[in-house]
């Protein structure tokens, strides 16, 4: 079966966004940094600067965030 006649039960909705607004593939297509050379305090703080950066990023409101945590 050919793909198109697949892909024909989704309704894709295709949005162009500029490479300055793609933080998460901007992330992903950074090198990683050797966890060796971190200890764990500088590791966990990596992380946390991470996940708060990241939620402080996304365009959801306070009761979007709700029901995504719940879930």
């Amino acid at each position: 079966m050919p793909t198109r006649i697949r892909l024909m039960r989704f309704n894709p909705h295709v949005v162009y966004v500029p490479g300055k607004n793609q933080v998460t593939a901007d992330a992903l297509s950074r090198a990683p940094v050797d966890q060796a050379e971190l200890s764990d305090d500088q590791l966990a703080n990596e992380v946390e600067f991470f996940a708060v950066h990241s939620i402080n990023i996304l365009p959801a409101t306070p009761n979007n965030l709700k029901q995504v945590n719940e879930a």
